[in-house]
């Protein structure tokens, strides 16, 4: 089967064997059979297939690369990725499509991530290279950090796994993520801000947590962004804000982000002058 299926002959089943079978074919056809499932109020029987969905997804996005030729298909097919994350996500957390929880491996989340970590590096490293050479940003790369940040976001709110998937964001995917929100990175503003965002929900604990553990490991978290040099990473946009023309809606996530780091990071260097740049930006 191809992707000439008629969308009235589509299932999720199928789609899971032709992504197998051809993951640059198969990944758009598991997305489009997902969303035909939530349009025509089928999305109890989809839930049935999340488990799979994810067992499925670290292979075929092993095979997938953001460089690689036909670099169109391939980076659709990322971008398919993760809308197809975002839909099992909404799915697997939805009561009414029944109550028991599917029975996902968190490790195959884990190597769902490091893979677009790989992705937002390659991502990262195509825009870089458009501001080197041209002084322009890479839209197509924009557009997949963008796809793998609301993908990860979707993450953070998987029941039972939102904490295995941080620590996992924090160990393998957070470095790459800070490179990309800086001035030189080639990424669209609004990539940037979609990537803050994903940083901003990273520091924020699930609900249901402990207190003391909660804050345990925002701490931790705060520490880590600071040490990967999220501060130099934002401070130009405070500093030069003109420059930058960045929207007051980026600003305010770069304020967040900044401020998180400054209340809860055991390690804030040079934490006075950089409390007033920020005040400073606010006036």
């Amino acid at each position: 089967m191809g992707c000439a299926t008629s969308v009235e002959k589509l299932s999720v089943e199928s789609s899971l064997q032709e992504t197998q079978d051809n993951p640059l074919q198969g990944i758009p056809v598991l997305r489009q059979a997902l969303e035909q499932r939530a349009f025509a109020g089928q999305e109890v029987s989809a839930k049935k297939n999340v488990a799979h969905v994810f067992a499925l997804l670290p292979k075929t996005l092993g095979g997938l690369n953001w460089t690689m030729a036909p670099k169109i298909a391939h980076r659709n097919a990322v971008m398919d990725a993760g809308a197809v994350i975002e839909r099992c996500v909404k799915l697997a957390n939805d009561p009414a499509l029944g109550e028991s929880s599917p029975a996902i491996d968190t490790i195959n989340l884990k190597r769902c991530i490091n893979h677009f970590s790989s992705f937002l590096k390659q991502m990262k490293d195509q825009g870089g290279e458009s501001y080197k050479l041209h002084f322009t940003e890479d839209e197509a790369s924009s557009r997949g950090a963008m796809a793998v940040a609301d993908a990860i976001r979707a993450l953070f709110q998987l029941e039972d796994h939102a904490a295995a998937c941080r620590q996992e964001v924090v160990n393998s995917l957070l470095k790459v993520a800070v490179s990309c929100v800086k001035a030189d990175s080639g990424l669209t503003p609004a990539a940037k801000t979609a990537l803050l965002t994903m940083l901003i929900a990273l520091l924020e604990e699930p609900k249901g947590t402990l207190p003391y553990v909660q804050q345990q490991r925002i701490s931790s978290t705060a520490q880590v962004l600071i040490d990967s040099h999220v501060i130099d990473a934002l401070l130009p946009y405070f500093r030069e804000p003109s420059m930058f023309e960045a929207s007051k809606e980026f600003m305010s996530l770069c304020r967040g982000l900044l401020e998180s780091c400054i209340k809860n990071g055991q390690d804030v260097p040079n934490k006075a002058s950089l409390e007033v740049s920020i005040r400073k930006a606010n006036n």
